[in-house]
């Protein structure tokens, strides 16, 4: 488990899984997972955040770095900057709509 520099995003592991995911725990009391699990593989050994939440790494079988602010990019790209609340809830389900590409 990692947690960001802001304290407001955790991030876990699971090993038996092999997938990764994000917490957005701004409120402690009501944890909330952010968007769906990063598949990393079985045998996964350690996680960590770096300072500005922007990337995540992994270690299973190898290294692995998850930049967060590229897949925004790239939703934004995908949609031509056209997230709506229903490609958002489709998407995105379980979290308040917030579109990144405003």
């Amino acid at each position: 488990m990692a947690l960001s520099a802001d304290e407001n995003t955790i991030v876990t592991s699971s090993t038996g899984a092999g997938e990764v995911r994000l917490w957005d725990v701004s409120d402690p009391e009501h944890p909330r997972p952010l968007g769906h699990p990063l598949p990393d593989g079985e045998g996964m050994s350690s996680v960590a955040v770096n300072a500005d939440g922007s990337t995540v790494v992994t270690d299973s079988a190898q290294l692995r770095f998850w930049n967060l602010n590229d897949a925004v990019h790239r939703i934004c790209a995908t949609t031509q900057n056209n997230l709506g609340p229903e490609e958002w809830s489709r998407y995105i389900p379980n979290q308040p709509f917030d579109p990144p590409c405003a």
